[in-house]
């Protein structure tokens, strides 16, 4: 993704989270102590936001970093939740696997 296209997704998941509490860009821009065009321009993903700044608004917003970068955590957890389960079954399979050989070696060991 080029910068300016995350700068624009962003700025689109500020405005959404923003109107999803309710809260009008006047109080917004207010509580960081910024102007309302500012903010706007934040908004409309026309001004780079930095790191420091999304760390206050996520605050102001009560949401993860992470929601206003536009990533979804319970996919992400769901996600590396199934790839673990996967390699939690692979390994299983791999003692059980072993485990028989372990066995067959042990009774021809008592055999001879």
């Amino acid at each position: 993704m080029k910068d300016e296209e995350l700068t624009k997704q962003i700025g689109n998941n500020i405005k959404e989270l923003r109107k999803q509490k309710d809260m009008s860009v006047n109080e917004a821009s207010k509580a960081l102590g910024m102007s309302v065009s500012n903010w706007n321009f934040i908004e409309a993903g026309k001004i780079d936001i930095t790191i420091s700044r999304i760390k206050e608004v996520s605050s102001l917003l009560k949401v993860d970093i992470i929601e206003i970068l536009g990533y979804d955590i319970n996919a992400i957890c769901s996600h590396k939740t199934e790839k673990l389960k996967q390699e939690i079954n692979s390994k299983t399979n791999t003692i059980i696997e072993l485990q028989q050989e372990l066995i067959i070696k042990q009774r021809n060991s008592k055999i001879r």
